[in-house]
């Protein structure tokens, strides 16, 4: 019997079938894409994938946004990490890289976050939701938001929650921590407060969505300003000549050279 079928008979059912854990395509990986806006996103199911049919949503509504999304399963991370290396690396006109994952596809996309590190390829935005047993979020991720919950004396148990991260080098990384059931949290942020989440249903949760889509659409611009953006900063990098030229008394003067006949004599 399947690890889906096991855990189904142990009264912990899931929305979907197999259907829904189909492993990401990865020869579709570009460094530029044909979207509206700009941008990958990369959604990371979390064990086996049966927890995590909210993030099948997610993808598609991400996409329907005009940002380009694919969602893979968590034991698929080393090979999308190898695959963003051979193909982002050295691509100056790569588009931004953001990872979304959902318990430990949370984990692995941090994971895969710190072999990008290790050559160099920056990432503009990690989305967590509950990761459970998490490194720290290496120095080339940009931001990092995580969404997650608490349960009490529960959390002994790590497949029931979720739990802070924080950054190797947090002059570098923006963490931002959001526990989802802290009745403070909804004070400031009640589009966020959502206390009968939880680690099976936080990747459902459509506030959680529209928080993510947020926070992509706020990274991805239209096609047509992300290039604006990038020849305008390109620009701004050369060097600046005059508009008219110096006259001829502006110029320094200068002793004619001598000649090899004179200097003969």
């Amino acid at each position: 019997m399947t690890i889906a079928g096991l855990l189904t008979l142990g009264g912990l059912g899931f929305a979907g079938g197999c259907s829904d854990m189909k492993p990401g395509n990865l020869a579709a990986v570009q460094p530029t894409t044909l979207s509206p806006r700009v941008g990958n996103v990369f959604l990371f199911r979390g064990i086996v994938g049966v927890f995590s049919t909210g993030l099948d949503r997610l993808g598609v509504e991400i996409n329907n946004a005009g940002v380009r999304a694919d969602v893979y399963q968590d034991d698929q991370w080393k090979d999308l990490a190898a695959t963003l290396i051979d193909r982002f690396q050295r691509r100056p006109d790569a588009e931004p890289i953001i990872m979304v994952g959902h318990s430990w596809g949370a984990d692995h996309i941090i994971m895969i976050a710190q072999r990008l590190n290790a050559v160099h390829i920056p990432v503009a935005l990690i989305l967590t939701l509950d990761p459970v047993t998490p490194p720290d979020v290496p120095s080339n991720v940009i931001r990092c938001e995580n969404l997650y919950q608490t349960n009490g004396w529960v959390d002994i148990m790590p497949w029931f929650r979720g739990v802070e991260l924080k950054a190797a080098n947090s002059t570098i990384t923006v963490v931002a921590n959001y526990n989802l059931h802290d009745v403070e949290l909804g004070k400031l942020h009640p589009e966020l407060y959502a206390p009968d989440a939880n680690h099976f249903s936080i990747e459902k949760e459509q506030k959680v969505h529209e928080e993510v889509i947020r926070q992509v659409l706020a990274l991805c611009p239209p096609r047509a300003v992300w290039y604006a953006q990038r020849n305008a900063a390109h620009n701004a990098t050369l060097v600046q000549y005059p508009a008219t030229q110096p006259t001829a008394a502006e110029m320094p003067t200068t002793k004619p050279a001598r000649t090899l006949a004179a200097a003969s004599n």
